[in-house]
């Protein structure tokens, strides 16, 4: 069975991660996923080591850091060295997977071949550097960009990396946008999943039977419940997120 993990941009990029760690038992959350710009407003007041053992003292596990992004067109020494940096956090802090977005469409004159080949070389740049560090690499398709924008695609330039590595992050508001329902979600191939990201306002118990379907038993993270979110009380949003899984898994 998947497991709720709880995405610490839901509490605002610059939450206090180590009182929100204290917290997420109390509301039934034991599987937390940092999120790039959380860990980078962190690193600016205090380290990585109390992190870490804020996360053993609450018994609190980290699946992954999540918002790097695959940038296939301009993945230059900069963006390795920060891709590098962040691989490591992750790793330290006992996560798994680093789950990149797509954030870049191709350049202009460009053919369907072209981005597919060099989308395809630099995942698996992506897969090969984090492979380093003992880490997966899942990457999310997004509306609006000329390439990457569905799952079917994305799936195809995972498929041609040849790497175990390199895997699929299933965000339903994506799905929703691409009009890749449920029923396309169970024909996706199970060992290539490695990730779902669940929006609190869609909360759609069809795309939970698809993934049992699957027999999916990784993290589904939850994010932000509404626009207002980072305003809220952390523990209000906390209990809000507990009684939508609670009502959810009862439907």
């Amino acid at each position: 069975m998947a497991a709720f993990c709880f995405n610490t941009i839901t509490a605002g990029p610059d939450a206090d991660l180590i009182a929100l760690i204290g917290l997420l038992p109390k509301y039934g959350f034991r599987l937390i996923e940092f999120h790039a710009l959380s860990l980078e407003s962190h690193l600016q007041r205090r380290g990585l080591t109390p992190l870490a053992f804020a996360l053993k003292r609450n018994r609190v596990r980290a699946a992954g850091v999540s918002g790097f992004p695959f940038l296939p067109f301009s993945f230059d020494e900069r963006r390795r060295a920060e891709f590098a940096e962040t691989a490591e956090m992750c790793a330290s802090l006992g996560g798994r997977t680093l789950s990149c977005p797509i954030a870049e469409g191709p350049p202009p004159g460009g053919t369907l071949d072209d981005c597919m080949r060099i989308s395809m070389e630099t995942a698996r740049d992506y897969g090969r550097m984090a492979a380093e560090f003992g880490l997966r690499v899942a990457l999310e398709s997004r509306k609006g960009h000329l390439f990457m924008s569905h799952p079917v695609e994305t799936l195809e330039v995972i498929r041609r990396t040849g790497r175990e590595n390199v895997g699929l992050d299933a965000d339903t508001i994506q799905l929703v946008l691409a009009q890749c329902w449920p029923d396309a979600v169970r024909s996706f191939p199970r060992e290539k999943l490695f990730g779902v990201h669940l929006a609190a306002a869609l909360f759609d118990r069809d795309y939970l039977c698809a993934l049992e379907s699957l027999r999916y038993d990784g993290p589904v993270t939850l994010r932000t419940p509404n626009p207002g979110g980072w305003e809220e009380p952390i523990e209000e949003t906390l209990a809000e997120l507990r009684d939508k899984i609670a009502f959810i898994l009862t439907v």
